[in-house]
């Protein structure tokens, strides 16, 4: 289901190839994970991220937050209703269709 929402946004992977990252930036993100509201995201029928330093919400993933996986977890946690998960970026690269080295 998570697949099919962000392809619902995401139309194809080429259009994002802006946002393919260095190798830099591989090594330092290799274990962050991106926050999705999912009751926005379903509200809306458009995926609905946590901004960086959780600074409000996003509808684009280059406005979106990464979290590391301690923090992710801690915000999760901390979620009255649990409508926020956590998405491994390898999971986003693999759907826009480039890869971050593998954890």
């Amino acid at each position: 289901m998570l697949k099919r929402i962000i392809n619902l946004f995401f139309k194809g992977g080429d259009a994002y190839a802006h946002i393919k990252p260095s190798n830099k930036e591989r090594s330092e993100k290799r274990n962050m994970y991106y926050l999705m509201d999912l009751e926005r995201t379903l509200e809306n029928g458009i995926p609905c991220f946590w901004k960086k330093n959780r600074h409000g919400y996003a509808y684009t993933i280059e406005e979106a937050g990464l979290f590391s996986k301690e923090l992710a977890e801690q915000i999760i946690k901390s979620d009255l209703d649990n409508r926020t998960i956590k998405i491994h970026i390898n999971t986003v690269a693999e759907i826009l269709s480039f890869e971050y080295e593998r954890t």
